[in-house]
């Protein structure tokens, strides 16, 4: 979720990009460890929409959010987990969320491709993985049995509680994303310097 210190004299993404092209370096967005996820698709945002907006790095996402909050920097690009509570409480403002649809927790908040990088999505995806070899019959099960789990109405609620959504896949639906995703990212991450 893209999220701004209420200070920022901006509502929408689409202004959010406007000032950063008028004030280039000069608005400062918090984010995890060099190539953690809000480092990656803060820097994916900037080249999405040509603005150039400073990076000041932080241990994580916790210490990221507090200087949101505190004014040390204006943007950041954090999880909803995080933000959600300082939205409700106005410490931060949403301008949009990462995701391809709207968060049904936060439904007043837009897609940040909606709302002003047209082509925008930066999710986090977790999926469970076997050793190089491992026979496909193996592989088949394990993914039949962890879907089974993983669809069952409280697991899925458990994860919706905490604003995630269960997919399952197939394993070669899921190398796909990989490889869709590694390609997608890759100009990013060669930009950055990133050594797979």
């Amino acid at each position: 979720m893209l999220v701004v210190n209420p200070a920022l004299p901006v509502v929408t993404v689409k202004e959010l990009v406007a000032l950063a092209r008028r004030k280039p370096g000069q608005i400062n967005y918090g984010s995890g460890p060099s190539g953690s996820t809000s480092h990656v698709y803060a820097e994916l945002f900037k080249s999405m929409t040509d603005t150039s907006l400073t990076r000041i790095p932080y241990g994580g996402g916790g210490p990221a959010t507090r200087a949101l909050i505190g004014g040390e920097v204006q943007v950041l690009f954090g999880t909803i987990v995080d933000a959600k509570s300082n939205i409700q409480a106005g410490r931060a403002r949403g301008l949009g969320v990462t995701s391809a649809q709207r968060v049904p927790t936060l439904p007043d908040i837009p897609t940040i491709a909606a709302s002003g990088a047209p082509g925008y999505e930066g999710v986090q995806r977790a999926g469970i993985f076997a050793p190089a070899g491992t026979p496909a019959a193996i592989v088949n099960r394990l993914q039949l049995e962890i879907a089974r789990v993983l669809n069952k109405d409280d697991v899925r609620q458990r994860f919706a509680n905490v604003d995630m959504q269960v997919l399952t896949s197939t394993p070669q639906e899921f190398a796909r994303v990989i490889k869709d995703e590694m390609a997608r990212l890759a100009p990013v991450l060669k930009k950055l310097g990133a050594q797979p």
